[in-house]
């Protein structure tokens, strides 16, 4: 509870990101779960953007992706002409309940292939997998399982930042 406020707190603190709009989708996830996603993308953008899919951090155990520090941070790409969709995947013990491994890497890889099926719709060409800590860790671990489940094209590239991998 004392890093939802966190975020809370440093984004209320900040003046907001200008051209930005913000959409939710839910879709099923291979588990038969919905799966929230926060879409944000620049205003009146037109033509083909890259994509970001934003894993949130928080060690697979904590935090979500509707937390106003993600919300901000996801604005703040969006405003550099990228669109970028944070997934709310299941945590070990979040607010979605005890959802040990893998179920937040099946919510991760849902996410992923459905943004690539969808990129057409969205607007978008390239989906990068990124994520911090725990995110970090997810998005690794999306795109090992994109290469040894044969979908790898759909991602044309990961940035882990920070991740925890111990």
């Amino acid at each position: 509870a004392g890093f939802e406020q966190l975020g809370g707190v440093l984004a209320a603190n900040s003046p907001s990101v200008a051209g930005v709009t913000r959409s939710i989708e839910t879709i099923t996830g291979v588990d038969g779960n919905d799966i929230t996603l926060y879409v944000h993308r620049p205003e009146g953008d037109t033509g083909t953007l890259p994509a970001i899919v934003h894993t949130h951090g928080g060690g697979m155990v904590i935090l979500t992706a509707a937390n106003a520090g993600y919300q901000r941070w996801r604005d703040e790409l969006a405003a550099t002409g990228l669109v970028v969709v944070g997934v709310e995947f299941r945590n070990g013990a979040g607010v979605l309940g005890n959802h040990p491994f893998p179920a937040g890497l099946h919510d991760c890889v849902s996410a992923t292939r459905w943004v690539a099926a969808n990129k057409e719709r969205l607007g978008i060409g390239a989906v990068v997998v990124s994520g911090e800590s725990g995110g970090g860790n997810l998005a690794l671990a999306t795109a090992l399982s994109a290469k040894r489940d044969g979908w790898i094209s759909e991602i044309d590239g990961v940035y882990a930042q920070c991740p925890y991998i111990s």
